[in-house]
């Protein structure tokens, strides 16, 4: 993740990349979706915010490495990030969802035997979401092409830009598969649940 500062905007801007994620009540978030997912969590009353970016829903392998405890897999990447609000003593009860992504970018992705990874992305958030009863009172989801994301965490609003070029896209999930590769790193997920 990075900051830059955005001239279009005026503002210092928080880069996601897939499998990360950032939590800001004073940064722009911005990321770039293709067939990904990202989940903007918002708490009103608190005035903070922040964005996840996952590529696929689970892990097929039942142990994982530190490679793979990370944001990219939707199941670690909704932890990881509902756990920054609860470690601020945020409830899920304060928390709203908006839900981006999950388009279709390219037919090579897609074998046709199982549903396209947009698809079971778009799923696997749903079911999740509703799993947890944090409310969606924003979605753009599916669809062709990708999306780039502006999330503006102190007032809760998103700036959605569709995209057709698949370029852009396909670098970005490029280079985060390079670092996987050659930046090991591990992953602490917080077990513990809020009371309810």
């Amino acid at each position: 993740m990075n900051i830059i500062f955005s001239q279009k905007f005026k503002e210092e801007m928080a880069v996601v990349q897939p499998g990360e994620f950032f939590v800001s009540d004073s940064h722009i978030i911005h990321t770039l979706l293709g067939t990904c997912v990202s989940v903007v969590l918002y708490s009103k009353k608190h005035k903070l915010g922040g964005l996840n970016h996952y590529m696929l829903p689970k892990s097929s392998s039942p142990k994982l490495d530190a490679h793979e405890q990370s944001g990219r897999y939707g199941e670690y990447a909704m932890d990881l990030l509902i756990n920054q609000f609860v470690h601020r003593g945020i409830t899920r009860r304060e928390l709203v969802a908006k839900v981006f992504g999950g388009g279709k970018v390219l037919d090579i992705l897609h074998n046709g035997s199982t549903p396209h990874v947009g698809t079971q992305n778009v799923n696997f958030v749903l079911d999740y979401l509703n799993a947890e009863k944090i409310p969606i009172i924003s979605q753009d989801l599916g669809g062709v092409g990708g999306r780039k994301i502006y999330f503006f965490p102190w007032t809760g609003k998103v700036l959605v830009s569709r995209i057709r070029s698949t370029s852009e896209i396909l670098v970005q999930e490029e280079r985060y598969e390079h670092k996987l590769e050659v930046l090991p790193h591990k992953i602490v997920l917080f077990d513990q649940k809020e009371s309810q």
